[in-house]
């Protein structure tokens, strides 16, 4: 779950294919990422680093511009700048609203104050918060705060 117009840093994992071009030190990946057809991130990084293949890499900063259940980012990788034999992948996450966000806790303090039970408080916080996770299933919601 994400928070809408807020930025985060997409990290992922790299497999490479047989391929001759990686054999050459001065080898790069240029990565871009798009939301609904427009460029969010440009970015690029060396292959090898001190001759140590790279396996891992991170885009950021990344926000989804609007809210809404399985927003699609899609992350485009490729051995040219021209993006002309680039392998896709969608990342899809749920997006809030920002206000949305302080309602756990908000509840949380209203039932600490009118019960003076903190502990059955922040467990009503957390059951808010999975709430919004779960997209408001209460018994989702109940299971999840008790893993």
């Amino acid at each position: 779950t994400y928070v809408a117009g807020v930025d985060f840093a997409l990290s992922f994992g790299l497999t490479y294919p047989a391929d001759e071009n990686l054999e050459f030190q001065n080898s790069t990946l240029f990565m871009k990422v798009l939301y609904n057809a427009e460029v969010l991130a440009k970015s690029k990084m060396p292959i090898f680093v001190d001759g140590v293949l790279q396996t891992s890499t991170a885009i950021s900063p990344l926000a989804f511009p609007s809210s809404g259940d399985n927003q699609e980012m899609n992350v485009i990788l490729s051995y040219d700048a021209d993006f002309a034999q680039a392998t896709e992948n969608v990342f899809s996450g749920k997006v809030v609203k920002g206000w949305i966000t302080i309602w756990p806790p908000l509840v949380t303090i209203i039932i600490a104050v009118a019960t003076r039970e903190v502990l059955w408080a922040l467990w009503a916080g957390v059951w808010t918060a999975t709430m919004i996770i779960y997209n408001g299933n209460v018994l989702t919601a109940f299971l999840r705060t008790l893993d």
